[in-house]
């Protein structure tokens, strides 16, 4: 449970997830796709490749985010691409 000695203004930051606290965000960025409800993640050994897709794991692709790695360790990210 979130304590409720926070401000007002801090405790709006904080939500409950699953019984767990966590922060509340806002995509400024544009790199999320609106609107979906699943999240196909295919790594490789330098890249993940997650596909944002409404309607479940069989819906339409709503967008696709690659991740590159500089090695397999994947401990440094090289880009970020949205298609």
């Amino acid at each position: 449970m979130i304590s409720d000695n926070l401000s007002v203004r801090e405790f709006d930051k904080f939500v409950e997830c699953e019984g767990k606290p966590a922060i509340r965000t806002i995509d400024c960025s544009g790199m999320l796709p609106s609107g979906f409800n699943y999240i196909q993640k295919n790594p490789t050994t330098t890249t993940d490749v997650f596909t944002y897709k409404s309607g479940g794991s069989s819906g339409d692709i709503v967008g696709i985010i690659t991740v590159t790695y500089t090695s397999v360790t994947k401990s440094e990210i090289l880009s970020v691409e949205r298609t």
